[in-house]
Order: C-alpha cells, then structure tokens, then sequence
C-alpha cells in the first residue's frame, strides 16, 4: 500500500487497481481508478478477477502486477510498459537492485544491465503482462492460493509453448524491500 499511496500523489499517465486483501480500505484513495476488497492472495485476485471482472484487466494493453513491498517510482511505470512495448516481450519485470531479496540472481542489476534481458520466466512479486499473456495463461493464477510457483508456470506457457518472449527491462530498476 505504500508503494499505491505515493502514487497517488506523483503526476502519471497509467491506471492503478489496488486489492485490499483483508477487508475494506480504512482510508480514501480518490486518484485510484479501481479499487477491489477481496480476501485471499495475490494469484486467488487476479484468478477472481479475471473470472468475474476480465474487463477490468483485459481493457489494458498491458498489466503490471507489484507486491506491497516493492519500491517502485511513479514516474518509472510509464518508461517500463514503453520498453516493454518496444521490446516486445508479453512477460516482462522491472531489474531489480543488487541489494534487493530474489531467488534468482540474473533477475537484479548489475547481471541484467540497461538492456532487455531474456529469461523464461519472471518473479511473481512484479510481473507485468500483456493481453495476449493474460487472455491465453492467466488461467495459470488459480493454479495456486500462494503464487509459488505460478511465475515459473506463466514463463513455461509463454515462452515454451507458446513460442513468446519473457523479460527483464533494466533500465527499469525496483526495489524488493522484505527478505522472502
């Protein structure tokens, strides 16, 4: 929510949904464009979302998905989808810092560097999706109450079956601010 509430107050050229996991929002956020309160996790919204609301995801050319404890700039957010774009990859995350908490080393900066890096899969903590990744493996979100294991699920679907790219935007750097 932290991440959310400073957007908010940062000038942008995207929409933000937030999904209270554990019951209604106690405060007002008026520059939010959708607000969800749903119980569950990360992976159990987006399913439900995508089964009950698709429109409110699927209207975008592009979704980026962040946990609560990432450190991300408004004004990163525009760049990223813009690289994303370019690039071309339909599973992308921003790098991460070299002192950020991951599993997977290559996904941080200085291995990933400004460039796009192309990897089979990304971390659930910020993965961003185009439609086309969200209409044909966002079924891949109900697989799993807890998303463990849903990235190297969705990276699988798109890169080896269906023949797309995944990425990570390196000029686009977050912070993974609590250890996993």
């Amino acid at each position: 929510r932290a991440v959310a509430s400073s957007f908010l107050y940062e000038e942008r050229d995207f929409d933000i949904l937030l999904n209270f996991y554990d019951g209604p929002p106690v405060a007002d956020w008026p520059g939010v464009e959708h607000l969800v309160c749903q119980r569950g996790t990360k992976s159990s919204a987006i399913a439900k979302l995508l089964e009950a609301r698709p429109d409110l995801l699927l209207r975008y050319d592009a979704v980026l998905f962040l946990d609560d404890d990432i450190v991300l700039s408004a004004p990163a957010v525009s760049p990223f989808f813009a690289e994303m774009e370019r690039s071309g990859p339909d599973l992308a995350q921003p790098s991460l810092t070299a002192e950020s908490s991951c599993v997977w080393p290559v996904l941080k900066q200085p291995a990933v560097g400004p460039g796009v890096r192309l990897v089979n899969a990304v971390e659930i903590m910020m993965p961003a999706m185009t439609r086309f990744t969200l209409e044909r493996a966002g079924w891949a979100f109900g697989r799993a109450n807890s998303g463990y294991g849903v990235d190297l699920l969705l990276g699988h679907e798109i890169v080896d079956r269906l023949g797309r790219k995944a990425g990570v935007i390196g000029a686009v750097v977050a912070s993974h601010e609590k250890p996993i």
